[in-house]
């Protein structure tokens, strides 16, 4: 019919019929309904089978989806069986809890009993807290007669089969060394030592709550007991501190906020330093091939949390050092990121990615130096202050102002740098890690002018690769920070202050005189020659007499013969030292200003070392020398070259030095354990191990190093191995010591060199060794009311 709407096709029995085909269908009658009205018979016949068609599209919407109700029962199952789970594990975890409180009733009467009638007292066991697999001992369930210890008595001689009873029956695993080991593991476990009070129970085997079987005929706590919880205030002092002497840094970082006496027991626990190292050659978390990066990053995260275990006391680490050797530098993020997770948030870390590393283990207290290429060394040092210490970091991009300096990629120190012209409190030191070799003099320079006279000392890195080697992090950086576990390009410096702490920087070189002096009689200095820069050129010399003619002053030096250039007065001092006896390294050009002190002599003098930079071949070519440090016409010069034997003594002689200004006369009886004994006798029936013999203990000084030898030496510099570290270790025999070979020292002139005049206290030098004395001396304890709080 001619201006009637056509009805939409009706689908087929058990098909979708979307809302929006019905909607249709209903206006396509209606419309047709009123086009038909006064029409003929006909007309109104289609309107009745239109009506017929719009209800058999309502009846196939209406029509069941046998497919769609199968899928919906499925989901309706599944959603029934997890809640009947759900509801089986919160039936679970009811009744773990109730067997926790029970043994935690159990273990409050224990200890009551103890403390009121002695250690004959009658111990009430524990229920078992884990379901055995295969029908073992139920939830809940108290050992046979007989396998627990009936008083603290019967604990302390448990034997080895009896703790394996006891091992079978709770599940738990009581490891040690030694039975007495193992005892106070299970003592630790809770019948008699543990301590739930305010949060604080000595570290010891994790537990899992069980359900809990009908009690049996044992003697149960009464239930008034827990009326008669005791405070932890209200323990004795010695049941409290040896609850908190079991607890790692972490918890007591937090039981430290609970109030004024837990904060004064912890600082008395806290309050000695510790220095302790890990060294390891050829890693295997560096050295294994993993299946993946999953793989490698759980194991990263497994070796980092074992060893922070290991390194870190009960004070909080403020100070981790971390070198490397360059071929585990692909993997070194993500032990840097895993090493800084197990650390504090304050805590510092610093390293550098070297040719060589070296230390000494504090575990097994072997001394470690790796410094060929085809091995991989890697240590780990963690450094503990005493308290009142303040450590400062700051990671500077090229130089520390941009004053006369014009980089495009210079930009503003990251970090916390003291205010300039504030002097500190305490004696503060200056740690310099950095690969920027063109700008490190400008840095010490701003360092020496903002912070005068506090001494700096530290390192160069680098690689054969060019990757970043200088590990930086910075405190309060959060993962998703930069600079919170990173290996970057530029410098980091490092400021350590403290009441407790004593620095003491060295430097030694061993050089030895293998010519004669002559005297420069022509030099061009700033001259601009790449790739080395501003350097000077020492063109001519002549013989030098020890005898000069003149007034003081004005001298002038009679030569006794002609002009000649450095080249050949080198070629000649070279023959002069008989076949087989070249210099072993480079060699320096020393110079000193003319002294008008004939007593002194000439040969004694000492003289500034410069080291030749030849980069164009200009010795050869016109028998000049280049230094980068300015030479006036008229200064004494020599050449100088590495003796590996005046090395070696000078290093020895130095530290003794060093060791005579560090050590307390006054300490009496200092022992590898880091305590001396008390001067009063120990009554005989305390153990060694007592509370009683800690708290009258009196803690030694911590002494350590951290060691900068030039990359020139080592094994083949010595023909030996571990020639200097084992110098620190003759020296220092309980000192933990860390440190890696470097591409260039930064430290205080050497006592038998002459210091340039007007530079920083601090040089970039080469060829030395550079190390840093550390004693770290214990808090003083608490006032005399801690105990009282």
């Amino acid at each position: 019919m001619a201006g009637v709407p056509e009805m939409p096709a009706v689908p087929a029995s058990g098909a979708d019929v979307s809302d929006e085909l019905m909607g249709e269908a209903v206006q396509a009658r209606d419309k047709r309904k009123y086009a038909c009205e006064n029409t003929s018979p006909a007309g109104k016949r289609r309107l009745g089978a239109d009506e017929k068609r719009v209800f058999k599209i309502a009846a196939a919407a209406t029509l069941p989806n046998v497919v769609n109700v199968n899928e919906l029962l499925q989901r309706l199952t599944e959603q029934v069986e997890a809640l009947v789970e759900g509801q089986q594990a919160l039936a679970q975890g009811l009744q773990q809890l109730a067997v926790r409180m029970d043994n935690e009733r159990i273990r409050r009467f224990n200890r009551r009993n103890v403390s009121s009638q002695g250690h004959r007292a009658p111990l009430q066991p524990l229920h078992r807290e884990q379901a055995a697999a295969g029908g073992g001992h139920a939830l809940g369930a108290l050992p046979p007669h007989g396998v627990f210890p009936a008083d603290r008595d019967a604990l302390g001689q448990l034997t080895a089969a009896q703790i394996n009873e006891l091992e079978e029956f709770y599940g738990q695993q009581f490891v040690g060394a030694s039975v007495a080991i193992r005892r106070k593991a299970f003592s630790d476990y809770g019948p008699i030592e543990a301590c739930s009070t305010a949060g604080l129970r000595p570290v010891g085997p994790s537990t899992a709550c069980t359900a809990m079987e009908p009690a049996s005929d044992w003697e149960q706590p009464a239930e008034g007991d827990a009326l008669l919880r005791p405070s932890f205030d209200e323990l004795p002092i010695e049941l409290r501190l040896k609850c908190l002497a079991g607890c790692d840094w972490q918890t007591l970082a937090r039981a430290a906020c609970a109030n004024r006496s837990v904060r004064a027991l912890v600082s008395y626990l806290t309050r000695s330093p510790y220095w302790r190292s890990h060294v390891e050659v050829q890693p295997a978390v560096l050295c294994t091939e993993f299946a993946d990066r999953a793989a490698r990053e759980a194991a990263c995260t497994k070796w980092a949390e074992t060893l922070a275990t290991q390194l870190c006391g009960r004070g909080k680490p403020d100070i981790c050092f971390v070198f490397v050797s360059p071929q585990g530098h692909p993997h070194l993020p993500l032990i840097l990121k895993a090493l800084r997770s197990s650390l504090a948030t304050c805590t510092v870390l610093a390293g550098l990615v070297t040719p060589g590393v070296l230390g000494r283990d504090t575990a097994s207290g072997e001394v470690h130096e790796v410094d060929q290429a085809e091995r991989v060394g890697l240590c780990v040092s963690v450094l503990h202050l005493p308290p009142g210490s303040l450590v400062q970091a700051a990671y500077i991009k090229t130089t520390i102002t941009c004053e006369g300096f014009h980089a495009s990629d210079w930009r503003a120190p990251e970090g916390e740098l003291p205010p300039v012209g504030q002097r500190s409190e305490h004696p503060r030191t200056w740690l310099v890690l950095s690969d920027q070799h063109a700008h490190i003099d400008k840095v010490l320079e701003e360092l020496d002018r903002r912070y005068p006279a506090e001494p700096v000392f530290g390192g160069m890195g680098g690689t054969a690769d060019g990757a970043p080697p200088v590990l930086v992090g910075l405190p309060g950086r959060s993962p998703k920070q930069a600079l919170h576990a990173d290996a970057v390009h530029g410098t980091l410096v490092v400021a350590i202050s403290g009441p407790g702490v004593s620095v003491v920087p060295l430097a030694t070189r061993g050089m030895r005189c293998i010519s004669q002096r002559y005297m420069v009689s022509r030099v061009n200095n700033n001259v601009d020659m790449a790739p080395v820069g501003r350097v000077t050129l020492v063109q001519q010399l002549q013989n030098c007499m020890p005898l000069a003619t003149g007034a003081a002053g004005s001298l002038n030096w009679v030569p006794i013969a002609g002009g000649f250039t450095p080249t050949s007065a080198l070629v000649a001092a070279l023959q002069a030292q008989g076949p087989g006896i070249a210099p072993r390294a480079p060699l320096f050009f020393g110079v000193r200003p003319p002294t008008t002190n004939r007593a002194e002599g000439a040969d004694q003098a000492p003289m500034i070392m410069l080291q030749m930079h030849d980069p164009n071949n200009l010795m050869r070519t016109s028998g000049f020398i280049s230094v980068q440090h300015p030479v006036d016409v008229g200064m004494v010069t020599a050449y100088y070259t590495p003796h590996p034997p005046l090395a070696r003594q000078q290093l020895k002689d130095r530290l003794e030095e060093v060791r005579a200004d560090l050590y307390d006369t006054e300490v009496d009886g200092e022992e590898e354990g880091g305590f001396s004994r008390p001067n009063r006798p120990i009554p005989p029936y305390r153990s060694p191990e007592s509370i009683h013999t800690v708290l009258t203990m009196q803690p030694c000084p911590v002494y350590g190093c951290l060691m900068f030898p030039c990359v020139a030496k080592g094994s083949r510099y010595y023909d030996e191995q571990a020639v200097e570290s084992n110098i620190i270790k003759e020296v220092f025999p309980h000192a933990s010591f860390a440190g890696c070979f470097c591409n260039g020292e930064i430290g205080p002139t050497p006592p038998d060199e002459l210091e340039p005049a007007g530079g920083p206290s601090a040089r970039f030098m080469g060829l030395t060794t550079v190390a840093c004395m550390l004693k770290l001396l214990p808090a003083p304890p608490p006032p005399a009311e801690w105990a009282e709080w």
